[in-house]
């Protein structure tokens, strides 16, 4: 599965990854980390969630400005 998973990723040349709960610190936390990943691996990537209410506590963490 894993495989399958990093194979699919060196094939996409943009990846957008979607956070459901923007008040989910883990969901949020994750995202970061792949976002970084993905980065490094030179990809284009996007963040995006689907609720537009974010807690004034998340903004320390990198990448947050890119969400949309």
């Amino acid at each position: 599965m894993m495989k399958k998973i990093f194979k699919d990723i060196d094939d996409y040349k943009h990846i957008v990854i979607t956070i459901d709960d923007i008040n989910n610190i883990g969901y949020i936390a994750s995202a970061n980390a792949l976002y970084t990943y993905l980065l490094q691996l030179h990809k284009k990537v996007s963040l995006y969630a689907k609720s537009d209410k974010l807690g004034l506590n998340i903004y320390f963490l990198p990448w947050i400005n890119k969400l949309r």
